[in-house]
This record gives C-alpha cells, sequence and structure tokens, in this order.
C-alpha cells in the first residue's frame, strides 16, 4: 500500500482559527476528491484517533489520521494555515500550521501499513530543512513536486 499524494488535496492558504475547522475542511477535500465515501464515518474516525492523544508534532506541525472502511485508498491532504492554530502536541507548544491528514482504509489485514504510512510521513517531517521548505512554498503545483521527492525519498 502506497500513500497517494493528489494535488487536489492541498490546501496553501487555508484561513480556519480552531482544530475542528482545519479537520472539518480537510475531510471536506477528501469527500469533494472521492478519496472517502462517507464524509460522517470519516470524521468520526479521525475524532475517535484525536480523542485517544495528541497528534501534534514539535515545529507547528500535526499528523492527524483516520482508519475507517469509508477511505477508498491510502491518501494524504496537506493544509498550511495561514496561522498557527490551538492544537495538543508532543513538544508543549499546544500550535500547528502545517496539517497533513491521512486516510487509511480499515483492512484488518493492513494495520501494520498503517502504522508505516505514519512513520513514513512523520520522517520525512523531521528534518529542519523539510519544515521549512514546506512553510515557504508559494504554490500547490509547488508542494506537490516537493512533497512527491520528499515522499520517495529524494532530497532536494
Amino acid at each position: 500500500m502506497k500513500l497517494q499524494l493528489e494535488k487536489e488535496l492541498l490546501k496553501l492558504n487555508m484561513d480556519v482559527t480552531t482544530k475542528e475547522e482545519a479537520l472539518l475542511t480537510m475531510i471536506d477535500m477528501f469527500f469533494q476528491n472521492g478519496n472517502i465515501e462517507d464524509r460522517e464515518v470519516f470524521k468520526q474516525a479521525v475524532y475517535e484517533r484525536e480523542a485517544i492523544g495528541e497528534t501534534g508534532m514539535e515545529n507547528f506541525i500535526a499528523i492527524p489520521h483516520g482508519k475507517s472502511r469509508t477511505v477508498k485508498y491510502p491518501s494524504v491532504a496537506i493544509a498550511r494555515n495561514k496561522k498557527t492554530i490551538y492544537w495538543e502536541n508532543i513538544d508543549g507548544s499546544n500550535q500547528a500550521r502545517l496539517i497533513f491528514l491521512l486516510a487509511v482504509p480499515d483492512d484488518t489485514d493492513q494495520s501494520t501499513e498503517h502504522l508505516r504510512l505514519l512513520s513514513t510521513l512523520a520522517r520525512a517531517l523531521a528534518y529542519k530543512e523539510v519544515q521549512d521548505k514546506m512553510l515557504q512554498i508559494e504554490n500547490e503545483e509547488d508542494l506537490y513536486d516537493y512533497f512527491s521527492k520528499i515522499l520517495n525519498g529524494e532530497k532536494e
């Protein structure tokens, strides 16, 4: 199972003020693009995961994720908000600006694959130069090109 990066799931100028607004905006991106069949079922999966513990990382990054039967194939929506928003995270700053929402099919045979995809994404975002570039990129096309290379293990 490979993580799908799609141009329709990229949003560089999201303008929301809460974590809930961010999640709903990104869930809608999946639904409008046809990645998920049922918005409410996927939303419930994402919210259930959020209730377990923080999905915020260091340096204003959040990687929320949902595993659901309504997801057609593994994919990621990427949004950069105009300002930081409150998001519980591991470094205690409780702020996020770069959000990567991971959608994974709920297939029990693929449970370890879900963790592998999450790990791949987290590893790619661990580098300061990647974080800085993601904050500076000016359009979705450049973001798509750059992050496709990152996910494939290529360096700039």
